[in-house]
């Protein structure tokens, strides 16, 4: 889904409608496995800031001042997910382990780093069934999740100091909980719009308290979604809009709520897919 910029609110039909809408399973045909679907996401300035921290002894306050002040502003961010599923039609299983970490360095004049971190483990299933001769597709998911996570922000004697490994270990808090996502998909066809979906899910209606670990936010999200028939082979188009009622935190930014993205059916085995994800193009 992220090769489409994660917009899938209205493609779901494979084991990714347990995360994006669950009404989809009602449309898979199919009986699918995955074993090792592994997705890696890093952003620009990550591997500059590597490079560099290679070189510097961060037992030494003044090289670690002087490498947050070089990077002030600069966001790394990595993330790694893995989510092995098995799908058929209208039902899918799956567990999952994701691990995401966001740094970033403030304050010129004393310097901070900011670390932001979510490791994610879980199993979810979901169920969907097709009303209205297929027109109207209804679906749920439960996930159950144990997060560690952590959101401190650290000063240069805080990093340099010997036991700095260690505090970051005692920062980790843990919880855990189970979800409850919902999900509707129409199509349009009885309206005169050959092969457009339009669909809504609410995520985490249920269980988003984790505990000492960082919370989850419920949140709704709207998606409409294409399928064209160029002959020689199969365009989809996909929009999104995240968070309808501005329940993520504070950011309103529009670009940052919505997800675009296409997908070219080469041939039978092989689709090709882009995307726009917060303002980034994705592939």
């Amino acid at each position: 889904p992220m090769g489409m910029g994660g917009a899938f609110v209205a493609v779901s039909n494979d084991a990714n409608a347990l995360f994006y809408n669950p009404a989809g399973l009602a449309d898979n045909s199919s009986i699918r496995a995955s074993i090792f679907p592994l997705e890696i996401e890093v952003s620009e300035n990550s591997y500059g800031m590597y490079k560099d921290a290679a070189d510097v002894d961060f037992d030494s306050e003044q090289e670690t001042a002087e490498f947050l002040r070089d990077h002030i502003g600069d966001l790394a961010h990595f993330n790694l997910s893995l989510v092995p599923s098995f799908s058929m039609p209208r039902f899918a299983f799956c567990a999952f382990g994701i691990a995401r970490a966001d740094l970033q360095a403030h304050d010129r004049q004393y310097p901070k780093l900011e670390i932001q971190g979510v490791n994610d483990f879980g199993l979810g299933a979901g169920y969907a069934h097709p009303l209205m001769d297929d027109s109207l597709l209804i679906g749920a998911s439960l996930k159950y999740l144990f997060r560690r996570s952590i959101a401190e922000v650290y000063t240069v004697t805080d990093i340099a100091d010997s036991d700095f490994d260690e505090r970051i270990d005692d920062d980790l808090e843990d919880g855990h909980g189970i979800l409850l996502d919902l999900g509707v998909i129409y199509k349009l066809t009885s309206l005169g719009f050959t092969d457009t979906r339009v669909g809504l899910s609410v995520n985490n209606l249920i269980g988003s308290k984790l505990g000492d670990a960082q919370d989850l936010d419920d949140h709704v999200d709207i998606g409409i979604a294409q399928e064209l028939d160029l002959k020689a082979t199969n365009l989809t188009l996909a929009l999104d809009y995240v968070d309808l009622f501005s329940q993520l935190g504070d950011d309103d930014d529009f670009a940052k709520r919505v997800r675009a993205g296409a997908e070219v059916e080469l041939m039978k085995f092989l689709e090709v897919r882009a995307g726009v994800y917060q303002g980034y193009f994705t592939a």
